[in-house]
């Protein structure tokens, strides 16, 4: 009788704990900062049944946003160099659910298949502890993924009382009105650079990036990362009504462990599996073993 209060205690103890990780993992909604300055995969770890992509595009000015729904193993966002992507993850992660129902289920079926509680039972049930706990800690790991931003404003800056002097471009020199601004990047960065109350033909925006030439006209944006840039503002007139405005976003990837997690996960789910179905299995034969020994007696008594 305390045998099967005790088996049942377990089991309870079991499924509460399986659904404690199941409800954590409800409540974590992750957002992640991506940059695009090439192809990027959303993390394909964290499979939530929820997954919003907003791309914001700084020369537009506008926000696009798509949505998944649904067990989505892998996102791809295309590389778009005057966007970044804001990620936002939420719902039901679909490793989660998976290998907390796989650890619950066979846990529950080790309890009743042994009338005693042996040393592998005991060791099994601290495994499926041990693996609960990290299936915690990866997702909880979920939340460093992608990029930390810091951002970068500049105050508007009149463009009044220009200098006046010879610019390189290229192979020849040009005589112009100009203002320079300088800036030593050391991560990768979004650069929006712009001009506002912009007058056609009267100026333009022109980025030395260490010897590589942007020219644009009341606008740009670019990647760039460990070099230094100088922006010029080149003008027919030494006064203009305008001001500049220079915007920089700095991407600095996040450190996490959420792969290690992961695999460690896994690793305890196919020992802990391996080891309750390879159990089962001998139990099943045994049953069946002893049933036609007993069968094959009984004949012989006969």
């Amino acid at each position: 009788m305390f045998l099967r209060y005790l088996r049942l205690i377990l089991v309870v103890l079991v499924i509460v704990a399986g659904l404690i990780v199941v409800v954590w993992d409800l409540g974590e909604e992750y957002t992640w900062i991506i940059p695009l300055n090439t192809p990027r995969h959303v993390s394909s770890y964290y499979s939530k049944s929820t997954t919003i992509v907003a791309l914001v595009d700084l020369e537009s000015e506008k926000r696009s946003v798509i949505v998944y729904s649904g067990v989505i193993i892998d996102i791809i966002v295309n590389e778009c160099l005057t966007c970044y992507a804001i990620v936002v993850a939420s719902g039901l992660n679909f490793y989660v659910v998976l290998f907390t129902t796989i650890l619950t289920a066979l846990t529950i079926l080790l309890v009743y298949i042994e009338k005693n509680l042996k040393l592998i039972v005991i060791l099994l049930l601290v495994l499926f502890i041990i693996a609960l706990i990290t299936l915690y800690l990866y997702i909880k790991a979920g939340e460093n993924i992608g990029y930390d931003v810091r951002e970068y404003k500049s105050r508007p800056i009149k463009l009044e009382n220009l200098t006046l002097s010879l610019i390189p471009m290229g192979d020849k020199k040009i005589l112009a009105f100009n203002y320079t601004l300088r800036d030593n990047i050391t991560k990768l960065s979004l650069v929006s650079v712009k001009i506002s109350n912009y007058e056609y033909e009267k100026a333009f925006i022109l980025v030395n990036s260490s010897g590589q030439i942007i020219l644009g006209r009341d606008k740009l944006v670019f990647y760039v990362e460990n070099r230094e840039i100088e922006v010029l503002v080149l003008s027919q007139e030494r006064n203009l009504n305008n001001t500049l405005e220079y915007y920089k976003l700095e991407f600095t990837p996040q450190q996490t462990n959420s792969q290690l997690y992961f695999t460690i996960t896994l690793t305890l789910v196919i020992l802990h599996s391996t080891t309750i179905t390879t159990k089962s299995i001998k139990k099943i034969l045994e049953k069946r073993r002893n049933q036609s020994i007993s069968a094959y007696k009984q004949e012989n008594r006969v």
